[in-house]
């Protein structure tokens, strides 16, 4: 073997001649931003719940609850086969909200959108804001019913 080839056989794989394929986390065409406003009590009932979820060593954030939660309402909501009213207890417009952003697959934007359509009616059109809001809300009492002291 040549001593050419063997430095080109060593050489690590941090040279960008050796081609080297790096993988990033895929964001722009698989996630989307979604900006949701929420009354401070509902808030406050994510993060007391995420504190209860955590365990030494393992934290639970205020957005990952959230979308577990929004995954949990979205699947009981989309199962709801009498077609129930869902009145969105704790959505109502009050003073003191916080706006929070949730990073969310395309997949799951599209279940949401396929809710918002589901449960609008002839002059009233539920926005996809509305339908998140409705599903975290309800995947909160979930989560918060298996997680109780």
């Amino acid at each position: 073997m040549s001593s050419e080839r063997a430095k080109k056989k060593s050489r690590t794989p941090t040279h960008s001649s050796d081609r080297v394929k790096v993988r990033s986390r895929p964001t722009a065409q698989s996630e989307i931003s979604v900006s949701i406003r929420f009354p401070n009590a509902i808030i406050r009932r994510a993060e007391e719940l995420a504190e209860r979820m955590g365990q030494p060593g393992i934290s639970v954030s205020r957005s990952g609850l959230l979308r577990v939660a929004l995954l949990r309402g979205l699947g009981a909501l989309e199962t709801d086969k009498k077609g129930r009213k869902h009145n969105g207890d704790g959505l109502t417009d009050v003073p003191g909200q916080l706006n929070t952003a949730l990073r969310l697959s395309v997949s799951v934007v599209k279940r949401i959108d396929a809710l918002a359509d589901r449960i609008s009616q002839p002059g009233l059109t539920v926005s996809r804001s509305e339908a998140t809001r409705l599903a975290i809300v309800h995947g909160l009492d979930i989560l918060e019913k298996e997680h109780s002291k």
